[in-house]
């Protein structure tokens, strides 16, 4: 899937009265088959991102598209349909610092590695050190 933010604002979805925009004016490409990580201190808009990449939240200003398309344009359904092709998955409970970044980086090599060391890494993750020298 072909994501393009362009000059996207937007406020997290909890944000209470005149809470400042978590999302300023953000532009981003991302191509089919890239692999992004999204890394920032607390309050940085990183959640407010995500929802807006997962159509959970509409950009009070700028254009989000989707293979080309906006999806604040689909009926209802369609909106639906397509957000059951994304997927958004909460931390609950929230996840101790290390473990918010390093997992998922190192996760990312497991299309390139066997079945069973991809098995093992789960127990028994390795090259965590060269992991944490990566961020």
């Amino acid at each position: 899937m072909n994501i393009t933010l362009e000059r996207c604002s937007a406020r997290h979805p909890s944000a209470r009265g005149q809470a400042p925009a978590a999302l300023r004016e953000l532009s981003l490409k991302v191509t089919s088959g890239e692999q992004v990580a999204v890394i920032g201190p607390s309050g940085a808009g990183k959640t407010t991102l995500l929802h807006l990449l997962a159509c959970a939240l509409q950009p009070s200003e700028g254009a989000l598209q989707l293979n080309g398309s906006n999806p604040w344009v689909l009926p209802r359904s369609g909106l639906q349909k397509l957000r059951g092709e994304l997927f958004l998955a909460p931390q609950v409970p929230p996840l101790p610092p290390r473990q918010r970044v390093v997992p998922p980086l190192l996760a990312g090599r497991l299309p390139h590695e066997s079945r069973w060391a991809s098995v093992r890494s789960l127990f028994y993750p390795t090259d965590i050190a060269q992991a944490e020298r990566a961020l």
